[in-house]
C-alpha cells in the first residue's frame, strides 16, 4: 500500500505482468492481493489510521497556516487543495495535507463555493477557530473567499513575483528576443542532427543542451536565457554549420539578454530562498523584497544596452506596485520582527519598522492579562533607616500595566544584537525564555510564504486522475502521510 502510494501508481499496478513475475521470484509463496484488497481494505484502513494520528496532533494546536489552490480535472471537475502548517510544542515546523477533494458544487469555481469547501473541510478537523492566514495566490476569487470566511489572506509570494517577471518578459524589446532564442531552442529539441552536433563541438563528457520556456513559468525563461548566455559561443558554431538554421543571435542581442538575465535573477533568488515547507519562510518575505531594492540599485550602473535601462525601469515601478505593499501587511510584519535575524533591520523603510512594533505590542497584549497588576509590596521601612516613608507608599501605590510590559518586551528584544544570517529562528526560540515572544513566533512562524504546497499536490494528482479512478484524496493523503512525519 505504501509503494503504491509513494510512488503514485494505480491499484492495477498489483496485476502488471513484470510485478507479478518480480514477486513471484522474490517471494514465491507470497500471493499478492487483489487491487480491490488494496482499493476496499487498506487504504481505508490507512487512512483512518492516519487521520486519527493527525488529528491528536492537531488537538494540540493552537494556530495553523493554510495554502489552498484549485484544479479541474480531464473531466472537468473542480478540486480543492488545502494543506495546513503549524509549530509543534519542540518547534518543529510539521505540514500535513487536509484534503484534495471536489468542491462542494464541482461545476461551481465561485467564492462562495470555495468558502464553504473551506470551511466544510475545517470544521471536519476542528481548525475553524484556529487559521492564522490562508496563502493563495493573487486571484481574486480566492481572496474573496477568505473574506468570507473572515480569514487573513496573504498572497504567494511566488505567484506575485511570476506577475511581476511576466510583465517584463511582455514588453516589446523583450518579446522579440525571447521569440529569437525561443527559436533557436526549438531547433535544435526538434533536430537530432543539430543537438548532437552541439553537443560535439563543445568536446566534454558532460555537454549542455538548450531549455526551452514553459509559458506558464516565467523562471523557466530565465533559465532558457541562461542557457544560451552559456554555450551561446557553440550555439553560434553548431548553427553556421547546418543548413535551414536559423541564424545566431547577434553580439548586440546578447547584450541585452545579458541584461535581462541580471535583471531577472533576484527574483530568481528571491522565489527560492521562500521555497520551502520545513523552516520558516514567512518572515524572509520582506527582507527579500527589500534586498531586491537594494540589488536593483547596484545593477542600474552595470546595464550596458538602452533595452536594459529600459527594462529596469519597469522592474523598479513594478516592483514598488506589486511587491511593496507586503512590508505594510501585519502577518509579514510581525514573522520579521521576531525574526532574531533580522528585527527591524529587515525593513526596507523603517517607517513600516516602526508601525510593525506597534502592531507587536498589540499582538503581546492578547497574550497577556489585561488586568492591571501591582508590584511586589516591598518591605515596611524599619526605624534604623532614613524616614522616606512617602517614596515607600508611592512605590506601593504604583500600577503596573500588560501594555507597557508589551512596550518593555518588545524593546528588550530589538535592542539584543540580532542573530547571525544561518540561525534557524525555531531554534531560537525554542531554547529562549521570554514566553510571550516565544508565542508570539509560534503563532506566524507558521504561516507559509507560497502557495505551492498546495500546487504540488495536483502536479501528482495529473499523473494519475482519471474518470476510472476514485477516491483520489484518500491516495493523496496516504501519499503525503507516507513521507511525513507527524508528531503527537
Amino acid at each position: 500500500m505504501n509503494m503504491l502510494a509513494k510512488s503514485v501508481l494505480p491499484f492495477s499496478f498489483v496485476d502488471d505482468e513484470g510485478f507479478v513475475e518480480l514477486m513471484q521470484e522474490a517471494v514465491p509463496r507470497y500471493k499478492v492481493p487483489s487491487r480491490m484488497y488494496f482499493r476496499d481494505v487498506m487504504l481505508p484502513t490507512e487512512y483512518e489510521q492516519l487521520s486519527l494520528k493527525l488529528r491528536a496532533a492537531l488537538e494540540t494546536v493552537k494556530h495553523v497556516g493554510l495554502t489552498t489552490d484549485l484544479w479541474t480535472s480531464a473531466a472537468n471537475e473542480g478540486y480543492i487543495t488545502i494543506t495546513c502548517h503549524y509549530i509543534t510544542e519542540n518547534f518543529k515546523l510539521t505540514s500535513a495535507l487536509l484534503s484534495t477533494a471536489p468542491l462542494i458544487t464541482p461545476t461551481n469555481h465561485n467564492a462562495q463555493n470555495i468558502a464553504d469547501s473551506i470551511s466544510s473541510m475545517l470544521a471536519k478537523w476542528g481548525l475553524l477557530s484556529k487559521v492564522v492566514t490562508v496563502t493563495t495566490d493573487n486571484d481574486t476569487t480566492m481572496k474573496k473567499a477568505c473574506d468570507i470566511l473572515a480569514f487573513y489572506h496573504l498572497p504567494c509570494l511566488a505567484h506575485t513575483i511570476n506577475l511581476l517577471a511576466q510583465d517584463i518578459l511582455k514588453l516589446a524589446a523583450v518579446n522579440g528576443i525571447i521569440s529569437k532564442c525561443k527559436r533557436i531552442v526549438t531547433y535544435f529539441k526538434q533536430s537530432t542532427i543539430a543537438t548532437a552536433k552541439l553537443k560535439e563541438v563543445q568536446n566534454t563528457n558532460q555537454p549542455l543542451v538548450l531549455i526551452q520556456e514553459v509559458s506558464t513559468r516565467w523562471n523557466s525563461a530565465h533559465a532558457m536565457i541562461k542557457r544560451i548566455l552559456q554555450i551561446n559561443e557553440y550555439v553560434t558554431l553548431t548553427l553556421l554549420k547546418l543548413r535551414n538554421g536559423p541564424s545566431p543571435i547577434t553580439t548586440d542581442k546578447l547584450e541585452v539578454l545579458d541584461d535581462l538575465s541580471d535583471l531577472l535573477s533576484p527574483f530568481q533568488e528571491a522565489t527560492l530562498s521562500v521555497s520551502t515547507n520545513t523552516k520558516v519562510s514567512v518572515s524572509l518575505i520582506i527582507p527579500v523584497i527589500a534586498e531586491n531594492h537594494h540589488k536593483m540599485n547596484q545593477l542600474n550602473a552595470k546595464l550596458r544596452t538602452q533595452e536594459g535601462k529600459d527594462i529596469y525601469d519597469l522592474v523598479k515601478k513594478r516592483l514598488v506596485e506589486r511587491l511593496d505593499t507586503f512590508e505594510t501587511r501585519t502577518i509579514p510584519r510581525i514573522a520579521t520582527l521576531v525574526d532574531p535575524r533580522f528585527k527591524k533591520d529587515g525593513f526596507l523603510r523603517p517607517s513600516n519598522a516602526d508601525q510593525a512594533a506597534k502592531a507587536l505590542e498589540l499582538e503581546l497584549l492578547s497574550f497577556k492579562s489585561t488586568t492591571p497588576r501591582r508590584p511586589p509590596t516591598p518591605p515596611e521601612p524599619t526605624s534604623n533607616e532614613p524616614n522616606f516613608r512617602f517614596s515607600f507608599l508611592q512605590n506601593k501605590s504604583k500600577v503596573k500595566s500588560t501594555r507597557a510590559d508589551a512596550i518593555i518586551t518588545t524593546r528588550q528584544f530589538m535592542e539584543k544584537e540580532n542573530a547571525p544570517c544561518t540561525c534557524d529562528p525555531l531554534k531560537y526560540w525554542e531554547v529562549t525564555d521570554d514566553n510571550d515572544l516565544k508565542l508570539v513566533a509560534k503563532k506566524y512562524f507558521c504561516v507559509q510564504a507560497l502557495s505551492c504546497e498546495s500546487e504540488r499536490v495536483f502536479s501528482k494528482a495529473g499523473q494519475i486522475v482519471s474518470e476510472q479512478e476514485q477516491e483520489l484524496h484518500l491516495k493523496l493523503l496516504i501519499n503525503f502521510f507516507s513521507s511525513t512525519k507527524i508528531d503527537t
